[in-house]
């Protein structure tokens, strides 16, 4: 999960760094992006549109939805390749460009759904990408109440259908 708010505090709050990227690259500013603690972030993108952004609990997590693996779902560029002018000016061209180190040894790794060693810097792209496109996992309303009459059944069935099952 990405936590897209922290230090939450009468109205204002830090926003995360994929939702400072989606902010600037929308040309948006503070007033345009409202918070509703433990539910979800509003991003109004135009007069007519607004993204929402569903936050799980009140520390403001929201479940990644993961893009192919590393090296796949987004383009990467060996920063050498930069240094020494060996690239296409056309690849960055009207992009969002996200640095971050990717080499062994000196990044951070995670173990994700779509790879046991995801760099950080992966985690932010996938996180952009899900609030550009407007992906997210949702949790329906009434899943609470399924759960509930999950458990109930649950119980139910250890009260008085289990103990008078034989061993047999």
């Amino acid at each position: 999960s990405q936590i897209h708010a922290i230090g939450y505090l009468e109205n204002t709050f830090i926003p995360s760094f994929p939702l400072a990227i989606v902010t600037i690259f929308k040309g948006l500013d503070h007033n345009q992006i409202r918070l509703i603690l433990g539910q979800e972030i509003d991003i109004k993108i135009s007069p007519s549109k607004t993204v929402k952004i569903p936050a799980t609990d009140l520390n403001m997590p929201t479940l990644i939805k993961w893009n192919d693996g590393p090296g796949i779902a987004f383009h990467t560029t060996p920063f050498r390749k930069v240094l020494k002018n060996e690239f296409q000016t056309s690849l960055f061209r009207d992009k969002i460009v996200i640095l971050g180190p990717t080499a062994p040894g000196i990044v951070d790794r995670f173990v994700t759904p779509i790879s046991s060693n995801l760099p950080g810097v992966e985690i932010i792209a996938n996180s952009v990408s899900n609030i550009l496109k407007e992906e997210f996992f949702m949790r329906p309303q009434w899943t609470l109440f399924l759960e509930l009459g999950i458990i109930l059944l649950f119980g139910l069935y250890l009260s008085f259908f289990l103990p008078s099952l034989k061993a047999s």
